[in-house]
């Protein structure tokens, strides 16, 4: 439990993707529109190429990135049930020992009392980091997407390009 607090508390790979993404989202703004104007320009095959390897370059650092966050929202999706299944034992130890009623000594029920107060804070800041970890991804899911529209765009200009290379345009010989 303790583990998984400090992992929210700082989480170095989630906090890089957050810095980055800024960027990469600007990046995508300013260049959507000169990829735009270009393949209305009617490009030669380099032109092409060069914007999509541009484009493809960015989509897989936002591909890395959504790997990173799916790995991280999937560790804090186990981190969350396992606190679950530590407060439904310690839940099932209070009310036993509530049913032991004067059995039980003072310190002990003060102790399962402590132990699901700190589970249920620590629940509280996992379920915190893991909506904050989905909100990123699905804002590094909307790059994603506008990369694989462009992306898409540029496929077609190269197939249109390469479409009358192979087309009969005279009778056989």
């Amino acid at each position: 439990m303790r583990q998984s607090a400090e992992r929210v508390a700082t989480d170095p790979e989630v906090e890089d993707v957050d810095s980055r993404l800024p960027t990469a989202s600007e990046w995508i703004r300013s260049r959507l529109a000169a990829t735009t104007q270009t393949l209305n320009s009617s490009p030669p095959a380099s032109a092409l190429a060069d914007l999509n390897d541009s484009w493809m370059v960015m989509r897989s650092e936002l591909a890395a990135s959504n790997d990173t966050l799916t790995r991280r929202a999937t560790q804090l999706d186990r981190d969350l049930s396992q606190m679950e299944a530590l407060r439904a034992t310690w839940e099932a130890s209070r009310t036993e020992a509530e049913a032991l009623g004067s059995q039980v000594p003072a310190p002990v029920l003060e102790r399962i009392n402590a132990t699901l107060a700190t589970i249920v804070t620590a629940r509280e800041g996992v379920g915190n980091q893991r909506k904050r970890v989905l909100s990123l991804q699905d804002r590094v899911v909307k790059e994603l997407a506008r990369c694989d529209d462009v992306l898409a765009k540029i496929a077609q200009a190269r197939k249109e390009l390469v479409g009358p290379l192979f087309a009969r345009d005279r009778l056989a010989i």
